[in-house]
C-alpha cells in the first residue's frame, strides 16, 4: 500500500467518525429544555436515545431522562424507562440510577 493510499484511508475513516458524532448530537434548544426541567423534552432525549434516532443509543443515558421525566409526574416516561430497565444490565441500571441521583444532588 502506497502512502497516498493509506492517507486517503486515513482520511475516509476520521470523516466517518466525525460525521458519526456529528449524528449523535439531539438538538440543542431539546437538551437545553431537557436540562432545564421540561419533562415533555426530558421524555423526547429518553426515546431518542433508546431509539439512537437524532442521539446515540444509550440505555443508560436514555434511562436517567425518562427517569427525570417521570419524576415530573409522566406516565409514558415511566412506562418507557421500566420496559427498557428489563432490557438493560442490572450493572447499566445501577449506573444510570447514580446518573440520575447525581443529576438531582450536584
Amino acid at each position: 500500500m502506497t502512502g497516498r493510499h493509506t492517507r486517503h484511508i486515513v482520511l475516509t475513516v476520521l470523516t466517518i467518525a466525525v460525521l458519526s458524532t456529528a449524528s449523535c448530537a439531539p438538538t440543542d434548544d431539546l437538551r437545553a429544555a431537557a436540562e432545564q426541567g421540561d419533562a415533555v423534552a426530558q421524555y423526547n432525549l429518553g426515546r431518542m436515545h433508546v431509539a439512537g434516532e437524532d442521539a446515540c443509543k444509550d440505555d443508560v443515558e436514555a434511562y436517567m431522562w425518562l427517569t427525570l421525566a417521570a419524576s415530573s409526574g409522566d406516565s409514558q416516561a415511566a412506562e418507557a424507562r421500566d420496559s427498557l430497565s428489563k432490557l438493560m444490565s442490572p450493572e447499566d441500571v445501577k449506573d444510570a440510577k447514580q446518573q440520575v441521583l447525581e443529576w438531582n444532588n450536584p
